[in-house]
């Protein structure tokens, strides 16, 4: 509950900001990408993509105020699943599901501001509200053939959470523009145990 009202609070700021801003002051990304869990709470996952989009509205020439959306999938890797089960309890076994995150994320921007220059380059980082999922099932035949699975995973469950990214833009941030960024999350999943993944996003961006 506390995480809501958190996330709650910081984007009702955000948003009345946005709303005593000047039109060209804001700008909206929208990004699609590769993602990739990490530690040893994610390591039976493989690499997955990422879509989402961003919108900024810029304080200074050097500092944005905004906030991200993001969805994020991998698929699991069948052969890290199966070397947890006795290959006497089941054989032939078929895995199936998916992990997937998605981010409510309230971000803060520093860019730099080269004048006349097609390239500039920013860091990103923000902290928010983070949705977690990670149910895969594994099915097969016992040796007598009877039908056997095991799920392992759970449901969707809501965390807080952190990213920070580094990258460049080419073009004209007023304008059009392509970015192009890697940025690391790092999510609180409970009992001291933590939630990892990085991902590499390329977006399109307009001033609006």
């Amino acid at each position: 509950m506390k995480v809501f009202k958190i996330s709650f609070i910081v984007a009702f700021f955000i948003l009345f900001t946005a709303g005593s801003s000047s039109a060209q002051d804001l700008r909206l990304t929208l990004d699609a990408g590769v993602s990739r869990p990490a530690g040893d709470l994610m390591d039976q996952f493989s690499w997955g993509y990422s879509g989402g989009g961003n919108f900024l509205i810029r304080i200074t020439d050097n500092l944005s105020l905004g906030g991200r959306i993001a969805y994020n999938r991998w698929g699991p890797d069948e052969a890290e699943f199966l070397e947890d089960i006795d290959p006497f309890d089941i054989i032939d076994a078929e895995v199936e599901g998916e992990a997937r995150a998605f981010e409510v994320v309230p971000i803060v921007r520093l860019t730099t501001a080269y004048p006349l220059s097609p390239i500039q380059f920013f860091l990103h980082g923000g902290a928010g509200l983070y949705g977690l999922s990670d149910e895969v099932e594994v099915n097969g035949n016992d040796e007598d053939g009877n039908p056997v699975s095991e799920i392992f995973g759970d449901d969707w469950r809501y965390r807080f959470g952190a990213q920070i990214g580094a990258g460049l833009l080419l073009g004209s941030p007023d304008y059009l523009s392509l970015e192009l960024y890697p940025a690391f999350h790092l999510i609180f999943d409970g009992n001291d145990d933590t939630f990892q993944y990085f991902s590499i996003n390329i977006g399109l961006g307009l001033g609006i």
